[in-house]
């Protein structure tokens, strides 16, 4: 069973309004291989940790498992990611000028916003994705955690 892994809160907060302001960038050729890309292989250079070829690489959101004894929520673990790893640029909050490129209408504020756009998030940053964010993209162990909570639809 997976464990989160955020750092505390108090270390967290300065860090993570610095990464949030440069880590989100304009798409790069690597986001439309991870949208297709089933073997390790796919594994974009940017990404932090490394995927073996034993780990399991899933075509889609739609083919990920969400495992029986899932503990992950919106408050033990999705609220927490959002906030440290995207909602830097995908914030309704977050001026034009400093969205560092991601779309206006892309926001994950709220739980529904995360449900509306979860096959795009899992996409980018979920299991064996890790385009986003493009400058520090989560630990393999969290995305791994943020596919699973995505596939078991984001409670």
């Amino acid at each position: 069973m997976l464990r989160p892994l955020l750092p505390p809160h108090s270390r967290r907060c300065a860090g993570w309004l610095l990464v949030g302001t440069v880590a989100c960038a304009e798409p790069s050729d690597v986001d439309a291989t991870v949208e297709t890309a089933t073997g390790p292989e796919a594994l974009p250079a940017s990404a932090t940790g490394q995927a073996s070829p034993e780990d399991p690489q899933w075509a889609s959101l739609a083919t990920r498992p969400c495992p029986e004894d899932s503990y992950l929520d919106t408050e033990n673990f999705g609220r927490p990611f959002m906030l440290s790893w995207c909602t830097g640029c995908h914030s309704a909050d977050m001026p034009a000028g400093m969205r560092q490129g991601a779309p206006p209408d892309v926001n994950f504020d709220t739980s529904t916003e995360v449900r509306d756009w979860a096959d795009r998030i899992w996409a980018r940053s979920g299991d064996h994705n890790g385009s986003m964010p493009p400058v520090a993209p989560a630990p393999l162990e969290l995305r791994r955690q943020l596919g699973e909570w995505l596939a078991c639809g984001a409670p």
